[in-house]
């Protein structure tokens, strides 16, 4: 079928909108422009729900179907972020290459909450062993790694955590273009998908060469497109 069920517009048109604002820095109120600059009339409502509706499950599709490896080499730090006035604390572990193995938004940084965050790595990467993980000098970290990994190298210190640390920055910046994070739910669906498709669509350029990243690029591309184009998405 061209459309997804009880939708009005093509899936192409709603997976390469939700390709856009889930990949680069760009708004809803954008990607309107850009759509009726092409003759769709679309709020940015409707493309805002899109997002939210289907991002979760093309990151979910790409997961099931197209398995990624991860560096033996993990990073896991938290960064703080305010939602309607309330601390939250975003868990993330990326790999040695800067790909994001997962997150998870908790109102804590207790070895709780790490217990919590290790579990969801595990139900993703469950027959996949660390060599090395590497934290700031949080003491909730220590436990939970000893008991999930038993064999990692456990590496403490913060200055060998700027890896986890830069892959902040992209969610700093929207943050700053969403106008701060709403809903703590939505923000957890709207991050955990992103990172999933940033994995997939984010070919590093300064480390390929030209021709290489096209072809990375084209590959990523055509493997998305497979995505969208499914009939299981209702």
């Amino acid at each position: 079928a061209e459309n997804y069920y009880r939708h009005r517009w093509s899936k192409v048109v709603i997976g390469s909108e939700g390709k856009i604002l889930l990949s680069i820095q760009a708004e809803s109120e954008d990607l309107r422009e850009i759509l009726l600059d092409r003759g769709i009339d679309v709020s940015h409502e409707s493309i805002r729900s899109w997002v939210y509706k289907f991002g979760p499950k093309y990151a979910e599709h790409i997961r099931k179907n197209h398995i990624q490896k991860f560096a033996d080499k993990w990073h896991l730090d938290e960064v703080h972020v305010r939602i309607n006035g309330k601390a939250y604390w975003l868990w993330r572990a990326v790999d040695s290459k800067g790909q994001e193995i997962d997150i998870l938004l908790q109102p804590r940084r207790s070895a709780r909450c790490a217990y919590r965050f290790f579990r969801k790595i595990l139900d993703k990467v469950s027959d996949f062993q660390p060599r090395v993980i590497v934290t700031d000098k949080l003491h909730s970290y220590r436990k939970p790694i000893k008991f999930f990994w038993p064999k990692a190298d456990h590496r403490s210190h913060k200055g060998l955590n700027n890896r986890a640390e830069n892959s902040h920055q992209i969610t700093r910046e929207k943050e700053r273009q969403m106008r701060k994070f709403h809903h703590p739910k939505r923000t957890q669906t709207f991050l955990s998908a992103r990172g999933r498709l940033l994995n997939l669509l984010k070919i590093k350029r300064y480390s390929k060469s030209s021709d290489h990243f096209k072809s990375a690029f084209a590959s990523a591309s055509k493997i998305f497109d497979s995505v969208i184009s499914q009939d299981t998405f209702i």
